[in-house]
């Protein structure tokens, strides 16, 4: 597995699918595959075999940074932290920051697919402030383009957004 660091965070460089152990009297075991690259999803820390991936939107302004430290408490509930990395700020402050929010909401459906974050693990989002609203757009549009087959997001977590 390779993968790139930044002040903290990994972000997978790699797509791949984990081998399929066997478990007791030779069931399957179901293990989760290692997201796909993209420049705004950010993994603070991989959980191994998570049960769901929390994809965290931060508020107006944030970064990736804002949740660096939740895997900590997630991980042994086997929750898997991806956070949103927004052009124009922390790690990509080099780039313009998009500034049509159709834009920033299909840029951010179009990574959730690529990766097949929305085919694997049961997901859920959770959003702060500017990212509450962020979320709830996403996870709107991601219900209108999936097919019905393609899981949706199991819950919607807001914070901070009146």
């Amino acid at each position: 597995l390779g993968c790139a660091s930044d002040p903290g965070l990994v972000i997978f460089s790699v797509r791949r699918r984990c081998p399929r152990p066997r478990g007791i009297a030779g069931r399957r075991v179901v293990t989760a595959m290692v997201l796909q690259a993209s420049e705004y999803l950010v993994v603070p820390q991989a959980c191994e075999n998570p049960r769901l991936r929390l994809v965290c939107f931060p508020h107006s302004g944030g970064g990736p940074a804002a949740f660096a430290s939740w895997p900590e408490q997630l991980d042994q509930r086997r929750v898997e932290v991806v956070s949103v990395s927004l052009p124009g700020r922390e790690r990509r402050v080099d780039l313009e920051p998009l500034m049509h929010w159709e834009v920033i909401v299909e840029d951010i459906c179009n990574a959730l697919q690529a990766s097949e974050l929305v085919d694997d693990v049961p997901y859920a989002f959770f959003g702060h402030s500017l990212g509450a609203l962020l979320a709830f757009e996403v996870a709107r549009r991601l219900d209108g383009v999936l097919p019905p087959s393609r899981p949706r997001p199991i819950h919607l977590f807001a914070s901070g957004h009146g």
